[in-house]
């Protein structure tokens, strides 16, 4: 994807250097917004977020031209601060994410970004997350805990950190086939995020992780499998050697990975109902259905 350098002309079209326009541009805050657990913290406008990356990348250009009209005016963007990564796991260097908080009345939407505004490095990151939204909005369903709940606050992370696995396995594939369409390439992202799950892999006991820490591997390993057919290069030997990896060190994760892959092509996911039949089908395999349910609009 082309980039707009410093002193190249902005492609906002104001005949300044970019360096003296959108690049750097401090954003203020349009107003306050009430997250779940209760704190206030100051909302930005997504257009003053994205103008930046409509300047710099065409694939952002293409997909912000092409969806603006999906993304809702109910998803508010928020910077992080402690008391959001305490309360919502948020971690430095996780750069954004989106949560959905699902309420009696309504759901609060929002997307916490580590920076404000954030580097033009993260066009990406902000497609991928607001494409999340959209895929909700559409119906594609998402797993959640069941509420209320019986565990620990320690469990109860657990059984948080699997549902989003389990969501992500699908909805990033989702996500970024459309993504790609608009010219994002992510072969250089998933050689990164490959080498860091094979370094997470020599910290993991197979033998002393309970059943919901197999299966938060058994669908990283699916999603891994998943997303690189969206490379261009489409066997890379970095996947050989991840593959080569968990079948030598956990061949058990592997056999499951393999089962739930090929359960994923019979079924497919392409729609809200697919996938809904999809994830029943995998609550019933793995005897999630007490523990966890399915998030649909």
């Amino acid at each position: 994807m082309m980039k707009t350098g410093r002193n190249d002309l902005c492609q906002c079209e104001s005949d300044k250097k970019y360096k003296h326009c959108c690049l750097g541009k401090k954003i203020m805050p349009i107003g306050k917004y009430l997250l779940p657990f209760g704190i206030q913290v100051d909302t930005y406008s997504i257009d003053d977020i994205v103008k930046p990356f409509i300047s710099s990348s065409n694939a952002f250009k293409n997909f912000y031209k092409s969806e603006k009209s999906n993304i809702k005016d109910d998803l508010y963007w928020v910077k992080s601060n402690l008391e959001i990564e305490q309360k919502l796991g948020f971690r430095k260097g996780q750069m954004g994410k989106l949560y959905r908080a699902v309420g009696k009345n309504e759901i609060k939407r929002f997307i916490v970004l580590e920076e404000i505004p954030p580097s033009i490095k993260n066009d990406y990151l902000i497609t991928h997350e607001t494409m999340h939204d959209i895929i909700l909005n559409e119906g594609f369903p998402g797993v959640t805990p069941r509420k209320p709940n019986p565990f620990s606050h320690e469990e109860y992370s657990k059984r948080i950190q699997l549902a989003s696995a389990l969501s992500s396995m699908i909805h990033d594939m989702l996500c970024d086939s459309r993504l790609k369409k608009y010219g994002f390439f992510f072969d250089e992202l998933y050689d990164i995020k490959i080498q860091g799950v094979i370094r997470s892999l020599d910290q993991f006991d197979c033998n002393r992780t309970g059943n919901l820490g197999k299966l938060f591997y058994v669908y990283q390993y699916c999603l891994t499998n998943l997303q690189n057919s969206l490379n261009v290069n489409n066997e890379t030997n970095i996947l050989g050697r991840y593959k080569q990896q968990y079948a030598m060190k956990y061949p058990e994760i592997t056999h499951e990975g393999n089962v739930i892959l090929e359960l994923i092509n019979d079924i497919g996911y392409d729609t809200p109902s697919k996938l809904t039949v999809l994830y029943q089908e995998i609550f019933k395999k793995h005897k999630l259905e007490s523990e966890f349910l399915l998030e649909q609009k």
